[in-house]
């Protein structure tokens, strides 16, 4: 559910310059895919302790990325990740709803992408006739 939180407020941050200048939704197809995935993974941030401590120890720089120190300072700041310690306090799990909603992003991102009218191709200026050369029969 981390990373839907995240990806859903990296869409509204965004997409919220858009509102304020128009012009700048034409950004918006390419930018918006951009803004959910790093808002996503920004999301995660204060889990990659446990990552570096449990399932990769032997990493570079594991002992200081897993350390008990920075864990307590990403755990105790957790907010300012996307809402990330009011998910971690919710009584159920939500891994479910989490995933429907990054799928329904996800989609929800592309659709500008899919939508969106090319402008004409330019037309090509007429070619003049190549002057033809006689030939020498040598």
């Amino acid at each position: 559910m981390h990373f839907a939180v995240g990806m859903a407020c990296g869409a509204a941050l965004s997409v919220a310059p858009c509102l304020v200048r128009p012009r700048l939704f034409r950004q918006l197809p390419r930018v918006l895919p951009l803004a959910m995935t790093a808002g996503g993974l920004t999301a995660c941030i204060p889990d990659a302790t446990r990552l570096f401590t449990e399932d990769f120890p032997n990493a570079p720089f594991a002992a200081t990325l897993g350390s008990r120190h920075l864990r307590d300072w990403l755990q105790h700041h957790a907010d300012w990740f996307f809402f990330h310690g009011h998910l971690d306090r919710q009584p159920r799990e939500f891994a479910l709803h989490g995933l429907a909603l990054i799928i329904l992003l996800y989609n929800l991102a592309l659709l500008p992408t899919l939508f969106r009218r090319s402008p004409p191709p330019a037309p090509q200026p007429a070619r003049e006739p190549r002057p033809q050369t006689p030939s020498n029969p040598a």
